[in-house]
C-alpha cells in the first residue's frame, strides 16, 4: 500500500526535483528550512538535519508535492518534539501543510498561507482524480495527530481543482493549535526568559534561469489559453505568490500560482518558478 501513495500528490504536479532541505544558526536559534516541492527520499533528508538539530525549527515553504513524503516529514517532526512555522507571507499548500500539522507547536506567520485540499492521482488525460486511498492515508496520519474527525474533514474537503486556506477562526473552532508569529516570543519574555528564536525568513520566488526563450510568461487566468500580460526575465527574483491552484481546463501540466512582481500582478506556472529565502 505504501508504494502506491508514491502515485499520489497532494495539490501539486511533480516538477522532476527534491526540495531544498538546509540549516541555520545553532542551539536554539536553529532552523531546518524547507523549500520547493516535496519529493520521495525527502523525509530521509529531514530527519537527518533534523537529528543534528533536535531545538530547531522547522520552516516550511513549499507548493506541495509528494503526499506520503508530506506525512513522513511530518511524523519524524512530531517524534522530535519540533516546532513547525510558515514564516510571513509564505505559502505552504498540500502535503507542505500537512508535514507543518506534524510539529507539536505549530507557527503561522503574518500573511502566511496554509492550504488543504483532497488528495489526488493524476489520470493519463493529465486531469485529477480524487484518491480514497489517499485520503485515507491522510485521514489515519490526521487522527494519529489528535484531530478530531471535524478537523480531519476540513482538510480533505475541497476538491482537488481549490484549495481550503486555513483561518486562525477556523484553527480555533477545529481545535488545530496555532501561534501566530512573535506569539511564543511574547511569551517567554513575559516570564523573564531569554527569546531564543531569530526573526523569521521571508519567503519569495525568482524566475528559473533555464525558462524558455529568456523570461516567464505572466498571464491573466490559471492556463497557457489566458493572454499574457508581462513578462519576468530569467534569473529575476522578489516574486511574490499570493495563491496557487489547478489550470483551467485544457491550460497545461503544471499548477499555477497568482504573482505580483514590481506592483504587476498575474498568473504564472510553476513550472517556471523557484522559491528563494532570507532574512
Amino acid at each position: 500500500m505504501r508504494w502506491m501513495a508514491t502515485a499520489l500528490l497532494m495539490g501539486w504536479a511533480s516538477l522532476g526535483g527534491a526540495a531544498s532541505i538546509g540549516t541555520t544558526g545553532s542551539g536554539d536559534s536553529a532552523m531546518v528550512v524547507i523549500t520547493g516541492e516535496l519529493v520521495q527520499g525527502d523525509a530521509a533528508r529531514f530527519t537527518e538535519a533534523a537529528l543534528s538539530h533536535r531545538d530547531a525549527t522547522v520552516v516550511l515553504a513549499s507548493p506541495g508535492g509528494s503526499l506520503q513524503a508530506g506525512i513522513d516529514i511530518g511524523e519524524a517532526a512530531r517524534l522530535l518534539d519540533m516546532r513547525t512555522m510558515v514564516p510571513d507571507d509564505a505559502v505552504c499548500a498540500s502535503a507542505c501543510a500537512l508535514a507543518w500539522l506534524g510539529g507539536t507547536r505549530r507557527v503561522m506567520g503574518n500573511g502566511a498561507q496554509i492550504g488543504f485540499h483532497a488528495a489526488y492521482r493524476v489520470t493519463e488525460q493529465g486531469g485529477a482524480s480524487v484518491s480514497s486511498m489517499g485520503n485515507a492515508l491522510v485521514g489515519g496520519y490526521l487522527n494519529k495527530l489528535g484531530l478530531s474527525d471535524q478537523a480531519i474533514f476540513y482538510i480533505t474537503r475541497s476538491d482537488p481543482a481549490a484549495m481550503q486556506w486555513l483561518s486562525e477562526e477556523d484553527a480555533l473552532r477545529l481545535g488545530i493549535s496555532v501561534q501566530k508569529s512573535g506569539a511564543a516570543v511574547a511569551g517567554a519574555q513575559s516570564l523573564g526568559t531569554p527569546a531564543p528564536r531569530p526573526a523569521e525568513p521571508r519567503v519569495t520566488w525568482a524566475v528559473k534561469p533555464n525558462v524558455s526563450k529568456g523570461y516567464q510568461n505572466i498571464r491573466s487566468g490559471p492556463g497557457t489559453m489566458h493572454p499574457v500580460v508581462f513578462r519576468i526575465p530569467a534569473r529575476e527574483g522578489g516574486i511574490t505568490v499570493s495563491q496557487c491552484r489547478r489550470p483551467d481546463p485544457g491550460g497545461g501540466r503544471y499548477d499555477w500560482c497568482y504573482v505580483t512582481w514590481r506592483g504587476q500582478s498575474g498568473w504564472s506556472s510553476i513550472n517556471g518558478l523557484e522559491q528563494e529565502i532570507g532574512n
